[in-house]
């Protein structure tokens, strides 16, 4: 690949989604001296897999995000969770079904998303503060049967080189936020088929559905004061799967189905068939009212995923679901993605003054010998931040006396290149070299 750069930045964040697009606002919020780019071949943003955001997503986005008003003004705030059981011949009325669900709204607000409408509005609220998202901007070498590793270059010493169609990107950190099209996954083998979870997915778009507040009977309504059950995000449950459904609107919904392969196979492989075997469901068809149409479809053959490395020494992370695939029920997609994220955003720090790319020391000022993390001098002292990166090595100064090579401490989650010998050494994975 061409050594020659067009642009430079610190982070490279592939994919502009909800994985990529909350790391590149976090980051620029905690660490504004960050150089951060984001590229995504898409120009606009697909309906995709929908779940409610779960009380952990909740909590990152109010308080890391600080999109908490943003997401209570333009999207529904849920009243939890809500599970109903039909009948082995799936022909009940929903207020004969079983019920499990809450009479109150739950005391941690989580939100039914609708993914597009966030994904496009954090492109723009980065946007405002600085990032360079590239929409329409796609990685080289990343179709079917193509090799990423024709475009990727990984360089944890000198930067790694990404060949876009924007030109070649030269970056400290990498991020690949580009869901299961993963380049990184790919041109590292790092997902293979994995059959311990063998679930599948399809879902659709529909718009003209009924408002579960619309049917039943008036007792069976009143059972739920307060928001009732439309803001719910609800399950259908059956033998070998699982029906959701989520209100994007007053008359739209995202429903979908999630099946276990080893037990049902639905035939779903079209808005029209997923229609069609929804509608088999007496509860499902009933909210699907006398005329709904499909706006959007999507399915997944194999939707869990479990990539066998998702960090690296040399300055790469995989997030969201380039990472790992489990279930969207109870939004366990979303508690992952916010536990991925908030790991993630850890490690990416701006260089210091008198380091290089990998934090190493290139002069001797302070009392660090060039190209080297041993101090010189018991009181040698750096305004260098400590690394924060798991696994990126540093050495420390554990006691007031010159340290040497034999003597060394290297700390696996901290290191300092020099401290003074009144500052605490880490406690954590020491191994004395």
């Amino acid at each position: 690949m061409s050594s020659d750069v067009d642009i430079s930045c610190d982070v490279l964040i592939i994919g502009a989604g909800l994985a990529g697009g909350s790391l590149a606002r976090q980051l620029r919020l905690e660490q504004p001296d960050l150089d951060i780019v984001v590229v995504d071949r898409i120009t606009h943003f697909p309906p995709g897999l929908d779940e409610a955001s779960g009380e952990e997503f909740s909590n990152y986005a109010n308080r890391v995000l600080r999109i908490g008003p943003y997401l209570r003004k333009h999207h529904y705030v849920s009243s939890g969770m809500r599970f109903f059981f039909d009948s082995s011949g799936r022909d009940l009325p929903l207020d004969r079904m079983s019920e499990i669900g809450g009479r109150s709204p739950h005391p941690i607000p989580t939100y039914l998303i609708d993914r597009p409408v966030v994904e496009q509005a954090l492109c723009e609220m980065n946007r405002e503060c600085g990032v360079r998202v590239l929409l329409g901007t796609e990685v080289l070498h990343c179709g079917p049967g193509e090799s990423p590793a024709k475009a990727i270059t990984i360089d944890g010493d000198n930067g790694h080189l990404v060949r876009t169609t924007a030109g070649v990107i030269r970056c400290r950190w990498l991020v690949d936020a580009a869901g299961e099209e993963s380049p990184i996954a790919r041109m590292l083998d790092l997902v293979s088929e994995d059959d311990r979870n063998p679930i599948a997915a399809a879902w659709g778009r529909f718009d003209g559905c009924l408002s579960l507040d619309d049917l039943g009977t008036k007792a069976w309504r009143q059972r739920v004061p307060h928001w009732g059950r439309a803001s719910s995000m609800t399950y259908f449950m059956y033998r070998g799967y699982w029906i959701w459904l989520m209100p994007l609107s007053e008359s739209q919904y995202s429903i979908g189905v999630v099946f276990d392969r080893r037990h049902v196979q639905p035939r779903v492989g079209s808005g029209e068939e997923l229609l069609a075997f929804l509608q088999e469901h007496r509860a499902v068809g009933e909210i699907l009212g006398p005329d709904p149409q499909p706006v959007a479809f999507g399915t997944r053959e194999r939707l869990a995923r479990f990539a066998k490395q998702q960090f690296s020494e040399q300055r790469w992370f995989l997030t969201g679901n380039a990472g790992t695939v489990l279930d969207p029920m109870f939004a366990s997609g979303s508690s992952r993605r916010t536990t991925s994220l908030s790991a993630s955003s850890s490690s990416p720090t701006a260089p210091a003054a008198g380091t290089n790319s990998r934090g190493w020391c290139t002069t001797t000022a302070s009392g660090c010998a060039a190209g080297t993390r041993s101090c010189s001098t018991p009181s040698a002292t750096t305004s260098r931040a400590a690394p924060s990166t798991p696994g990126v090595p540093g050495w420390h100064c554990a006691t007031g006396s010159t340290t040497t090579a034999s003597s060394r401490t290297r700390w696996r989650t901290t290191g300092f290149c020099c401290t003074s010998p009144a500052r605490t050494a880490p406690t954590a994975s020491a191994t004395t070299r």
